[in-house]
């Protein structure tokens, strides 16, 4: 009894995953800190910036357009072959790849770059 009332409790959470976009709120916010915390500008700074934006814009694109076939658990319910994943295979896993190299682009911090790398490196 108590395996199936687990399972409920563990589908209510995937449902709620698949239907917000608190993934991208968290990125998002956490980005935002980063940002105002190391408020400074240069080259380089405008070029993480640029790719942490394009990061953001991919991400929300291709979440917008899976629509109904996102899922938390890897389950295919259908293909998408239109928009932007007529162009890119994986533009959620793009768009992620390019916030992490636009944060690591923009903050210029030893400690801070290795964790981006470390979580980069496990999310593949």
């Amino acid at each position: 009894m108590k395996k199936r009332k687990d399972l409920k409790i563990t589908s209510k959470i995937n449902v709620f995953l698949e239907k917000s976009y608190i993934d991208l709120i968290f990125a998002l916010v956490v980005s935002l800190l980063i940002l105002f915390y190391y408020w400074q500008f240069n080259l380089i700074k405008i070029i993480g910036i640029i790719i942490l934006l394009t990061g953001f814009v991919i991400w929300i694109v291709a979440r917008i357009q899976l629509g109904k076939f996102f899922k938390i658990e890897s389950k295919a319910t259908g293909l998408i072959t239109s928009g932007i994943y007529s162009k890119i295979r994986h533009p959620i896993y793009l768009g992620g790849i390019f916030v992490i190299v636009g944060n690591i682009l923009y903050v210029e911090d030893g400690i801070l770059n290795v964790l981006l790398i470390i979580y980069l490196i496990f999310a593949l």
